[in-house]
């Protein structure tokens, strides 16, 4: 199929590429260690502000304390909506880097591969795509795949 236009499925190929799969389990990862530890911090600072109330409630402490603890959980919780910030920010950032990475190596792929093929153009196609049918004799899909998880594995060797 040299010289025609052809397309890539690219639900297949991300489900299928090493490199792709391997970049979401770090991310994941990650995404998981930021929770935990946001959970963890919001645990604590709950069980703060029940000791807080509790003592109030009770007596338990002057009105000086209670002004000075009230006003140290405000700053405590002013920190965890920062963090909750910053968390939501790095992974957005993480998981922007991990599509560009992705998206350079395919392009890259593309690039070598058609300097052989010389197709006029390689049409992406997904679920969501505008491609309603394309012949298969035109799906370069698993050739696709299997050179970048080929490439890649010789990369990661």
């Amino acid at each position: 199929a040299a010289g025609n236009i052809v397309y890539v499925n690219m639900d297949s190929v991300l489900a299928n590429y090493d490199l792709y799969r391997e970049l979401g389990e770090i991310f994941t990862q990650k995404q998981q260690a930021m929770n935990q530890s946001l959970y963890e911090k919001t645990t604590n600072f709950e069980r703060k502000s029940y000791e807080f109330q509790e003592k109030v409630s009770k007596g338990l402490i002057t009105r000086r304390q209670a002004e000075e603890m009230q006003q140290k959980l405000i700053a405590e919780q002013q920190q965890l909506v920062t963090l909750k910030d910053n968390m939501g920010r790095q992974l957005m950032e993480a998981e922007q880097s991990m599509n560009m990475q992705i998206y350079d190596s395919i392009n890259s792929f593309l690039t070598d591969y058609n300097k052989y093929y010389k197709h006029p153009y390689i049409i992406r196609n997904s679920f969501s795509g505008t491609l309603l049918y394309g012949n298969p004799a035109y799906n370069i899909t698993d050739t696709v795949l299997g050179g970048l998880n080929s490439r890649y594995g010789a990369k990661s060797e």
